[in-house]
């Protein structure tokens, strides 16, 4: 089984559950290797909502395009801000950001979420080829 086929296998592992405010949210089925795949690409972070999401991104990301996956940040203010609001930490990832040149709000946002879906395209990367390698 190669990445791409993983990465398949585990993205089919994904439900998309709505609250009763109507927010979506992404659940997996029980499964140890995909369980540790979350864990790593949480990191030091709680179970996180958005990073639940990113993940799943990463995978289909994955599935279709292999270790040549891409991701790319939310387009809407109001989906940025929201993300950005979700937990206090996310704001390093606007620092890093702004540490980058960003000079408008927006494009600061945008990257910003983008080095987070980066972060975790990376870890879903490195645990798959772990994966597959074994």
């Amino acid at each position: 089984m190669d990445i791409q086929e993983k990465a398949s296998e585990f993205e089919k592992l994904f439900s998309v559950l709505e609250r009763e405010n109507g927010d979506k949210y992404y659940v997996c089925k029980e499964d140890e290797e995909l369980k540790h795949l979350v864990m790593m690409a949480h990191g030091e972070m709680m179970p996180d909502d958005y990073r639940y999401q990113f993940i799943h991104e990463a995978l289909e990301a994955i599935a279709a395009d292999g270790e040549n996956a891409e991701v790319e940040p939310d387009i809407y203010t109001n989906e940025l801000t929201a993300w950005l609001h979700s937990r206090n930490s996310r704001v390093e990832y606007l620092t890093d950001a702004l540490s980058q040149g960003e000079r408008d709000g927006f494009s600061a946002l945008s990257t910003a979420q983008y080095l987070e879906k980066r972060e975790v395209l990376d870890s879903v990367l490195t645990s798959l080829t772990e994966l597959v390698e074994e």
